[in-house]
């Protein structure tokens, strides 16, 4: 196996998905690596959950994924990401896909950490992060930015342990889950960024140590870059095993918010949802003290009326994300990404 494509956080964002697969040219490649969160948020979880698992039938299970089988995921997600997770939970009921995801979401093995050598390369795959005690908080763990709040330490041991295990000369671990495209390399005390230019592979015969790449998200990126003249970037990493290369990659498509404005708004919230739902988003909603909605349980008249405009709220806050992407704490952190690539300029010791 030579060239592989590893990407993640799709969130039912089929004509993002599709440009990427088009863009990298899927017919010449090896494999698919996809690192989970293939639901939630937009319009087309169906579709979507078909196309990935085609592609990657071991897929790795995503927060969103356990949000949609399992109440949400505890208190791991926003109250507006609950109503997304619930309403794809309507849809992948619906089309009777859901029974089997959330079979796949119980599956520790789908949860934790995928581990394989390929071209003389130690390789590993997680939704969130791979330092984690459990399969649950490596999916359900810390977002992992160029920022100060992640635990490097923790990290730079947990490789460290594992290069002494598997002996290999490089490590690389992929992950996704913040959505934000990022290269870090740990050797010696030491963490380094690397910078990266879109479409230009970076090789890695001269690298030590292990490297940590975040791919970024193909359906909702959060890397600062606004919409570019009406066309978006789905992200994703191709790694070529013969050539020892990693290439960034940013696919473009065009958006088109009509469509993506009624894939959200083809039916309302509430539409066909069995009560018994409407009482569990009920109940997921005020695990969250962000919501302070007094309706009663019982009241599911009321329960439906309220879900509706909140859906509507949503709808429009995830075509904003669409549009202006914007994440605080990348900013102030001396990381710019622009449609070109991204330069992560602060090395610093552990």
């Amino acid at each position: 196996m030579a060239r592989l494509l590893i990407f993640s956080d799709v969130h039912g964002n089929l004509t993002a998905l599709n440009a990427l697969l088009r863009h990298v040219q899927e017919d010449s490649l090896d494999g698919f690596r996809c690192l989970g969160d293939v639901v939630g948020y937009y319009g087309l979880p169906d579709r979507v959950l078909e196309a990935i698992a085609r592609r990657d039938p071991d897929f790795r299970i995503g927060n969103h994924e356990i949000g949609v089988t399992h109440d949400a995921c505890g208190d791991d997600l926003s109250y507006q990401a609950v109503l997304a997770a619930m309403r794809h939970r309507k849809h992948l009921m619906a089309s009777g896909r859901w029974e089997a995801l959330r079979t796949a979401a119980e599956t520790d093995a789908r949860l934790d950490t995928h581990y394989e050598r390929l071209g003389g390369l130690a390789l590993s795959y997680v939704h969130a992060t791979p330092a984690a005690r459990t399969p649950f908080r490596k999916v359900c763990g810390e977002y992992i930015r160029p920022t100060h709040n992640v635990d490097w330490i923790a990290l730079s041991d947990h490789f460290a342990a594992e290069r002494a295990q598997n002996g290999a000369g490089l490590h690389i671990s992929f992950v996704g889950h913040s959505h934000t495209p990022l290269m870090a390399r740990f050797e010696a005390g030491h963490r380094y960024f690397h910078q990266a230019t879109y479409g230009q592979p970076i090789p890695l015969d001269t690298l030590q140590g292990s490297l940590l790449i975040n791919v970024g998200s193909v359906g909702q990126p959060r890397d600062n870059v606004p919409l570019h003249s009406g066309i978006k970037f789905a992200h994703g990493v191709l790694l070529d095993t013969d050539a020892w290369t990693v290439t960034f990659v940013a696919a473009p498509y065009g958006v088109d918010f009509a469509r993506m404005s009624d894939e959200l708004e083809r039916d309302s919230f509430t539409s066909n949802m069995p009560d018994d739902l409407v009482r569990e988003t009920y109940y997921a909603l005020k695990m969250r003290g962000s919501f302070n909605h007094s309706v009663r349980a019982d009241n599911l008249d009321e329960l439906r009326r309220l879900f509706d405009a909140l859906w509507r709220q949503e709808a429009d806050r995830l075509l904003t994300m669409i549009e202006h992407p914007v994440v605080g704490d990348i900013a102030g952190w001396r990381v710019n990404y622009t449609h070109e690539g991204f330069c992560l300029n602060h090395n610093t010791a552990l």
